[in-house]
């Protein structure tokens, strides 16, 4: 059971670095990768699921393909060997799990995501996960909820590409996604000291789903 709670942490995880990772790639690039964009977007229409694994799974890509971003993200994040971490990309995702727990505590804004997720479902269908209007109201979502918590997540980026609206709006769908998975990893037993004191775990499960 401990192992199998601890690979629900990896995938949670995964989650928020996958998402924080997308974000500094827009705030670099102003592009994103499209499977795990999909993917992480997509945790976002299963709150309801049964499991941790059942949010990632249910995506179009699968686990293995739909977080592979994360996965890396997380190697090169934790492991002293790789020498690849970024401060933005840790920061991003230490800060969704602090603004987390500040969430729990805020109904009101618990009820303002869920509402805007099920508003969400019609446009979805009409035109698809990846549409710029349904970013859009993703995007809306996380102004309306997350960004009233402090402190806010300050992306750091290329200036024309901060100001460019298209971008911020997937930056804020993007962060509302790794709020979703920095839920998840707190329902898991997920928090600072178990990361710091688990990290080869993390390492170890995440490395056997890159292969």
């Amino acid at each position: 059971m401990q192992n199998n709670q601890q690979q629900h942490r990896t995938l949670a995880l995964a989650g928020i670095f996958q998402a924080a990772q997308l974000v500094d790639q827009l705030a670099q690039t102003s592009m994103a990768d499209t499977t795990p964009l999909e993917s992480s977007l997509h945790s976002l229409l299963s709150l309801d699921s049964d499991s941790t694994e059942a949010v990632y799974s249910s995506n179009p890509h699968g686990i293995n393909a739909g977080l592979r971003c994360g996965f890396r993200t997380l190697g090169k994040q934790l492991d002293p060997k790789q020498q690849a971490a970024s401060t933005d990309i840790m920061r991003y995702t230490l800060t969704l799990a602090h603004l987390e727990k500040k969430l729990a505590r805020r109904p009101d804004l618990i009820d303002v995501i869920q509402q805007g997720i099920q508003a969400v479902q019609k446009p979805l269908q009409h035109y698809g996960l990846l549409h710029e209007t349904v970013i859009r109201k993703l995007a809306d979502i996380y102004s309306q909820s997350v960004s009233l918590l402090t402190p806010r997540i300050l992306i750091n980026g290329k200036k024309p590409y901060l100001s460019n609206p298209h971008i911020t709006e997937k930056a804020r769908a993007l962060l509302l996604a790794g709020m979703r998975s920095a839920v998840l990893w707190r329902q898991c037993g997920g928090g600072r000291w178990e990361l710091l004191f688990h990290r080869q775990r993390y390492l170890s499960i995440s490395q056997h789903y890159l292969k």
